[in-house]
């Protein structure tokens, strides 16, 4: 199929997947319901050490208004690169691994104060300010500054405010293995330091510090060409405390979290599959007055066995379908004051389904509304809830900017969602010489040329014939 012809059956599709979503909001992986053995753009979050892998790219996330969304820019080549967020959401909890969590990174930060009730405003969100990426060699940072602000003045001169401020540092290493060759890791841990207060008439009324870490670690044993063994391991720790100005109590909480997954990933040229299972453990509780004794109360959560299967198929070198699912067997246990307590068992299912399609160095990801597979299609009215949840266009211009490989040419040989930098670009075919004129009327046509003579000793007839194309799937 030619460029033109593609570019127009893809514009078509894009143009229908626009006009049927009524809401956005962003990426690839959600359709494969948040599978991390299939590599994303948006592992740069998570391992800012992969900034190198997507550089020089734009991304735009999506949200169901025009203050939800994302923007993602990275410059720079293999040796150093760096990049610029906006409004991402995972800042506070860049590890945590679970369902869906991608919607929730298109809002602005929570506040991680969230049992204080004040009437002077606590708590206040913060909002992300600087979200910066930076890559060299194995390692790479990830540095964010967020901060939220209300105040207002009397007549007498007196304010009354609400502030939340964080600072959050990530770093990154990797092996720089090879999927299907090597053993590949890639780990990143993260400290977060947020700090919340309150004022009230010109004087402190309540102050607020949290304090996070986390770790994350991803790996691919190769086991062969196009099986790897894909291992998980994550760790969190938060702490949360609030004081009152003038007395001795505080209120904290304390939570921690461990787990791990380990499954297979398969890749089938530019196809994908990969299935894990998860044993998760999670402990908080929350300490609403330290003065006060016996008052203190904890959640101990298992999940055994959580299981994660998803799969990205290319119908052709355009249109990509994806979906994936997760079901999560949870036991719960809650202690309360004195001998009070609860307890539960249960599981938890969930699919997504998504799609994309694919032209040169850009592409369309969206993630299908549940509604609309199971009550849609909605055309006129209906119950459905739009067409995407989720919804983000890329565009790669890392080949265009080093000039080494042309869109028409570059092409993902490995199936890891990215086109290969180093290809060299395929040498176009010479082109047909050109027709010679028609004779005049009255003159005789030219004698065709004669037959190429046939090479008594080795058969060939001494002309060469062939023909050069290719075509591009950009990943993530």
């Amino acid at each position: 199929m030619s460029i033109g012809s593609r570019i127009g059956r893809g514009l078509v599709a894009l143009g229908v997947l626009a006009a049927a979503s009524s809401t956005a909001m962003a990426d690839r992986r959600t359709g494969m319901a948040g599978n991390l053995l299939i590599e994303d753009k948006d592992d740069v979050f998570i391992f800012p050490n992969l900034t190198s892998t997507y550089r020089n790219l734009v991304s735009l996330d999506y949200g169901a208004t025009d203050a939800q969304g994302n923007a993602l820019l990275t410059l720079g080549n293999a040796d150093m690169a760096y990049g610029v967020a906006l409004h991402r959401g995972d800042v506070l909890t860049p590890h945590l691994v679970a369902r869906n969590t991608e919607i929730g990174y298109l809002n602005d930060p929570p506040s991680l104060f969230p049992a204080i009730t004040d009437p002077a405003g606590m708590p206040q969100t913060p909002a992300t300010i600087v979200d910066f990426l930076l890559a060299t060699g194995p390692i790479g940072i990830r540095v964010a500054l967020g901060r939220g602000v209300t105040s207002t003045t009397d007549g007498a001169g007196d304010t009354t405010n609400a502030t939340n401020t964080y600072l959050m540092g990530e770093f990154g290493w990797g092996n720089g293995g090879v999927r299907g060759e090597s053993a590949r890791f890639d780990v990143s841990g993260a400290l977060l330091l947020d700090l919340g207060s309150t004022t009230v008439v010109g004087d402190d009324a309540l102050s607020g510090t949290a304090i996070g870490l986390s770790g994350l670690m991803r790996g691919y044993l190769p086991q062969d060409e196009q099986l790897d063994l894909g291992i998980l391991a994550n760790i969190g720790f938060n702490t949360t405390s609030v004081s009152a100005e003038g007395v001795d109590n505080t209120a904290s909480t304390l939570g921690f979290n461990i787990g791990g997954g380990v499954g297979p990933a398969f890749r089938f040229g530019a196809a994908q599959v990969a299935a894990y299972a998860t044993l998760r453990i999670g402990y908080s509780s929350n300490e609403p007055d330290s003065e006060t004794d016996d008052d203190e109360s904890g959640t101990l959560s298992v999940v055994i066995p959580g299981v994660n299967i998803a799969t990205e198929i290319p119908l052709n070198d355009w249109f990509v379908v994806r979906t994936g699912a997760q079901y999560d067997w949870a036991v719960t246990d809650t202690s309360g004051p004195g001998d009070a307590g609860a307890g539960s068992q249960d599981g938890v299912f969930g699919w997504n389904a998504g799609l994309g399609v694919i032209i040169d160095q850009f592409r369309f990801d969206g993630s299908l509304q549940q509604g609309f597979v199971t009550s849609g299609p909605d055309f006129i009215g209906g119950a459905g809830g739009g067409f995407f949840a989720i919804a983000a266009l890329t565009y790669s211009f890392d080949a265009a900017r080093s000039g080494t490989v042309p869109a028409e040419t570059a092409v993902d040989t490995d199936g890891d969602g990215i086109e290969d930098s180093n290809v060299e670009p395929v040498a176009p075919a010479e082109p047909a010489p050109a027709l010679a004129p028609a004779p005049p009327p009255g003159e005789p046509a030219p004698a065709p040329a004669a037959a190429p003579v046939e090479n008594p000793e080795t058969g060939a007839n001494g002309t060469v014939g062939g023909s050069a194309g290719g075509s591009i799937s950009i990943g993530r």
